[in-house]
């Protein structure tokens, strides 16, 4: 499986910008461990009245995300990302192709690599 780089954006273009709170992230953007951008997924859980952050967690994982990108994570999907080995990454703002940047500028191996 591809290692991944996951960005909660508000759009699905890789400069859209960084949602502040990942379980509510109209979009999420998957980059691959070089920064390039893959494919843009719509965020289904989005609208729940709780429970979202502990879905979006469980779908990035199936998804193959080696890392989470966003403003804010809940403590229990920060708890399941972390837990199944990713690395979560917070707080990003601006566009989500910069924040992959700056996250790669850091982190020179995605966790699992």
């Amino acid at each position: 499986m591809a290692e991944l780089i996951v960005v909660a954006a508000a759009g699905a273009a890789p400069g859209s910008l960084v949602e502040p709170v990942i379980g509510r992230a109209d979009y999420f953007l998957f980059f691959d461990a070089g920064g390039a951008f893959v494919r843009a997924e719509a965020n289904p859980h989005r609208d729940l009245s709780q429970g979202s952050g502990q879905l979006v967690a469980r779908m990035l994982i199936e998804a193959g995300a080696r890392a989470v990108l966003g403003g804010n994570v809940g403590p229990k999907a920060a708890l399941a990302l972390r837990g199944a080995g990713v690395s979560v990454s917070c707080p990003h703002e601006g566009p989500a192709s910069e924040a992959v940047a700056r996250f790669l500028a850091v982190e020179r191996e995605l966790p699992g690599a």
